[in-house]
């Protein structure tokens, strides 16, 4: 097998395996029959630069696609899609493996943004190269002379004390903000939370001030951010002051008028006309998918999914943490090269030993981006989810450290918690398995388990590599990789083979799990990531026993209105979100098939591990 395995390789691949240290290379072999030369092999290509990154809607992610779906064919599985790989509209009529998808890749500014302002001294245009740029909150939108309005930092917190917009109208006006926020109002100090007041107001566009590089014109294209719903400029102060001055103010007065907490709204004697140039970007992608079926005529109708998503961060991007902030290829070889590899070996691995439950191998794309790939096939299943007894997912396996292995879902059903330690005993590994109970989590997974499938994650931990250039092949155990398979492997085969399927269960979870750390604040929504066209937040899940479940949010209820702000976007509730304090009473809206329902929910405190 080993012979057989070096002939497969590609030449870069080869010669990446090669250049490992003797440390990587010489690992101890565990009992496993999963080779960790092919584990090594397979994980060099997937990360390799010829592959980019694998960001999804790139040519590199389809190159990885095009290799799991040879190597499903290689291995005996059964087509269940389609062999156009990026046609979205392709009927998945089982003689290719690819389930193509589209997706919103975020928006580009085109040529044709225009800013011009008309005062008493005339008419002048600003330059989008020098003078002004959108920000990535602007949608598209024009506007001819608008009147202007400037409200200091743009705080629109009566309840907390401060309204930047006292006493004035800003329907059908252009907004014009200062950056920043008066000490003790932080928490409304995003620029987002000062645009969606300024916006449910009624404005028609807001101008801020920025840096020279901010307000340059050189963006073009703005990726994985949600539009405002407004138009934003932002200047240079050179240019914001000059559109003071010909409207009759002064930047420096007004500016120490809203630090001092003086009056500030004011309507200046001038007009903007404006034209925001902003187009969406769409690009397609596609899951990979290949079936196995079972071997005992009364439980092949039921399947065991197993899965990990193949993209990740190609050139970097909002998802990075590299420091530098350069564009560079993120070879992702661990986040999730490692679990992409490590369902191909269980593929191959059952095509030789078919359990009696079948088996549906699934490689996601757009797991990145907000879980897209697993959120679309569970929108638009291959085989119905009823049938679906659990999802196995497996992502960033590959640097054991310490033997210690985490498992998630345990608690999804009633009988994992006796499987997993059968699995342990039985195979008398040197693991050392920590389980985490809930379904929820930044993964793949979490689609299957709000759809009501229990679900297994398997997770070897983070490290300081995590989405950054430096997540390479050569960091891999490939031999604590084999010895997770092989875990994974007795697992999937007692859930495989067992007489009855596993029994769903809803895990309460605490306030401490599957949250962004930014929020102060828990409130026990799990929104939809990849819906389109629906304005608000559609919730995938309501986690037991949290503010949201208390107050009677349900899955399947679009979110539409917090406090006073509208919802339009995922982006928007994050901002709504983290508005609160621990304690707050949160009114929100939601809509409810053909209802519309409020409901108050009180928010407790975020506590972060």
């Amino acid at each position: 097998m080993k012979t057989k395995t070096l002939t497969r390789l590609s030449p870069f691949a080869a010669l990446l395996f090669a250049l490992l240290p003797p440390s990587i290379r010489a690992q101890r072999a565990p009992s496993t029959p999963f080779s960790q030369t092919k584990i090594q092999s397979d994980i060099a290509y997937l990360s390799s630069d010829a592959l980019g990154g694998r960001g999804s809607g790139t040519e590199g992610n389809a190159l990885a696609a095009t290799f799991i779906a040879l190597e499903f064919r290689r291995f005996g599985l059964r087509p269940m899609g389609t062999l156009n790989q990026n046609d979205p509209n392709a009927p998945l009529e089982g003689k290719g493996y690819y389930q193509p998808f589209e997706f919103n890749a975020g928006r580009l500014v085109g040529s044709g943004s225009t800013l011009s302002v008309t005062s008493k001294s005339g008419s002048s245009a600003l330059a989008l190269t020098g003078d002004f740029a959108l920000s990535p909150l602007s949608a598209a939108g024009k506007a001819e002379n608008a009147e202007v309005v400037f409200a200091g930092y743009g705080v629109s917190a009566p309840s907390a004390g401060r309204d930047d917009y006292a006493g004035i109208d800003v329907s059908r006006k252009v907004v014009i903000l200062l950056p920043g926020v008066a000490k003790g109002y932080e928490r409304f100090g995003e620029l987002r939370a000062k645009v969606l007041s300024a916006r449910d107001k009624g404005a028609v566009a807001v101008i801020t001030v920025g840096t020279e590089s901010e307000s340059a014109g050189s963006r073009s294209s703005f990726e994985n951010t949600s539009d405002s719903g407004i138009p934003v400029f932002i200047l240079q102060e050179k240019a914001l002051d000059a559109l003071f001055v010909s409207g009759g103010k002064s930047l420096a007065t007004l500016r120490e008028n809203t630090q001092k907490g003086n009056a500030i709204a004011d309507l200046l004697d001038l007009k903007i006309t404006f034209n925001a140039d902003v187009k969406k970007i769409q690009k397609r992608t596609q899951n990979v998918v290949g079936f196995l079926e079972g071997t005992d005529y009364n439980l092949r109708e039921q399947v065991v999914v197993i899965g990990a998503h193949m993209d990740h961060l190609g050139l970097g991007g909002t998802g990075s943490l590299d420091t530098s902030g350069k564009p560079a290829i993120h070879p992702g070889a661990d986040d999730n090269a490692s679990g992409t590899t490590g369902v191909l070996m269980l593929a191959e691995y059952y095509a030789k030993h078919r359990p009696k439950r079948s088996l549906l191998f699934m490689c996601f794309s757009g797991e990145e981006l907000g879980l897209l790939g697993s959120a679309h096939y569970v929108r638009e299943p291959i085989i119905a989810l009823s049938n679906t007894v659990a999802m196995v997912n497996l992502d960033m396996i590959g640097r054991l450290k310490n033997e210690a292995l985490i498992v998630g879902g345990s608690g999804t059903a009633h009988e994992f918690a006796g499987l997993l330690t059968e699995a342990e005993t039985g195979q008398n590994t040197t693991l050392k398995v920590s389980r985490s109970e809930t379904g929820f989590g930044a993964s793949d997974h979490q689609s299957f388990y709000t759809h009501g499938t229990p679900v297994l994650f398997f997770f070897t931990g983070t490290h300081e590599d995590y989405h950054k250039p430096s997540d390479t092949a050569n960091k891999i155990n490939a031999g604590g990789e084999a010895e997770v398979l092989n875990f994974v492997r007795a697992t999937v085969t007692k859930i495989a083979n067992a007489p009855f399927r596993p029994t769903f269960v809803q895990v309460s979870t605490p306030a401490n799990t599957g949250g962004a750390r930014s929020f102060r604040v828990y409130l026990g929504t799990v929104p939809n990531y990849s819906v389109e066209g629906v304005r608000g937040v559609l919730l995938d899940g309501v986690r037991e026993g949290s503010p949201a479940a208390t107050a009677g949010l349900k899955v399947g209820d679009i979110i539409t209105r917090m406090n006073n702000l509208t919802i339009n976007s995922l982006q928007d509730y994050v901002t709504a979100l983290q508005q609160l304090n621990p304690g707050e009473s949160v009114a929100i809206i939601v809509r409810r098939g053909a209802e519309t329902l409020t409901f108050n929910a009180t928010v407790t405190e975020r506590m972060n591990p």
